[in-house]
């Protein structure tokens, strides 16, 4: 699926696709657990096949950059909630020097239940883990693959099948929801972490002026039409 392509021209995601992907059988219940679906109102765990999708809508994070999360990169600043992206341990690679950053975690995300879910990762299998521990990894060593499989094939079974459209579909989905909501070019390239467009952009900014700048931004990302309150942790 969209061999050929580079990252720029995939497409994002529209809103019939978004309803197609979040109300499938993974997000409203399945009996499947073995293929990472969890099941709503039942004690089945949500693993990584579902909060991945999630965290790629709502941070614009690369696939592997979600993939190769540690439950310690979940931290609060100033009692913001946010996503650390560090290249700090040999097991990590981020793609470049603007793709360390910080993004606070949306309100959406937190109704949907991820803070539980790191702090139940933390207490089964200690600090420092992986955020998702269930991730295998290919013969490449990369967890992401197995992943990008996937998640083609779950977009073949929606009915999602324009080849253009792929994982990395939501990041350029991510943009444009800043767009839509009137996010400034600054705060959208510090999230998102695209190259400063300017050399003002490379200087300051410390971890507790960004988190406070940008958690109100993120929570001005709304993509309209979309309701995902089916999966909000009070309902599980």
């Amino acid at each position: 699926r969209g061999g050929g392509h580079s990252e720029a021209d995939r497409h994002p995601f529209d809103t019939e696709d978004l309803k197609r992907i979040f109300h499938a059988p993974l997000y409203t219940g399945c009996e499947n657990d073995a293929e990472g679906y969890s099941t709503p109102g039942t004690d089945r765990p949500r693993r990584a096949r579902f909060w991945v999708p999630l965290i790629a809508l709502f941070t614009g994070l690369r696939l592997n950059e979600i993939c190769m999360l540690r439950e310690d990169d979940m931290v609060e600043i100033e009692g913001i909630p946010v996503l650390l992206l560090r290249a700090d341990d040999p097991g990590k690679s981020l793609k470049t020097k603007a793709a360390e950053r910080l993004v606070p975690i949306h309100p959406e995300l937190q109704k949907i239940g991820l803070l539980d879910y790191a702090r139940g990762v933390r207490e089964a299998h200690g600090t420092a883990s992986r955020l998702f521990p269930d991730l295998t990894s290919s013969t490449t060593g990369y967890t992401s693959n197995n992943v990008s499989k996937w998640f083609a094939r779950f977009l073949d079974g929606v009915g999602v099948t324009e080849r253009q459209k792929t994982f990395h579909s939501f990041r350029h989905t991510f943009r444009d929801g800043l767009r839509l909501a009137g996010v400034g070019s600054e705060s959208a390239d510090w999230l998102g972490g695209w190259s400063a467009k300017s050399t003002a952009q490379r200087y300051g900014g410390s971890r507790v002026v960004k988190a406070k700048l940008l958690a109100p931004e993120v929570a001005k990302l709304n993509y309209d039409a979309l309701d995902l309150s089916h999966l909000y942790d009070g309902q599980r």
